[in-house]
């Protein structure tokens, strides 16, 4: 939607901007959203934890963890 060129990481604030515009946006009018994010860090995680907490809607921020080294099909 930004960017044609899945390498191009000049545009990776733009992409998050409209990723976190869309889940805002379906919150706000009360549609079950989920949000897929490969965010490892936590300061990644927590634009999505305001955004719920923002809305006033109930969330369930969750994510998965795998030891370094275990991760499926490495």
């Amino acid at each position: 939607m930004i960017c044609d060129d899945v390498n191009n990481q000049q545009v990776n604030r733009d992409t998050f901007d409209l990723f976190y515009y869309i889940i805002q946006k379906r919150m706000f009018l009360g549609r079950f959203t989920v949000a897929d994010s490969t965010a490892l860090q936590s300061e990644a995680r927590r634009k999505l934890r305001e955004l719920i907490t923002t809305i006033w809607l109930p969330g369930l921020p969750s994510h998965l963890q795998y030891p370094t080294g275990n991760l499926p099909g490495t």
